[in-house]
């Protein structure tokens, strides 16, 4: 039985989705690395980066919500 298992993780399905889990991880990381590298965030300590992340994302937050009513008032 164990060979039997062993063939199925072998297969070239399960394959392509362990690289498709990789590959969007290291897409994931590829991008927060170039937001670190464009923001300078690279340079500071990591409690400055999550204080720094926090504030953009309430930035985006705030953002979104002011922009949504008027962008939902034009299309419907």
């Amino acid at each position: 039985m164990s060979q039997k298992h062993e063939k199925v993780a072998e297969s070239p399905k399960f394959e392509s989705v362990e690289k498709s889990k990789k590959n969007y991880n290291f897409d994931l990381n590829h991008w927060y690395l170039q937001y670190c590298l464009v923001t300078g965030l690279y340079m500071v300590e990591p409690w400055e980066r999550k204080l720094f992340n926090s504030f953009v994302l309430a930035c985006a937050a705030i953002g979104f919500g002011v922009v949504l009513p008027f962008v939902s008032g034009l299309l419907f």
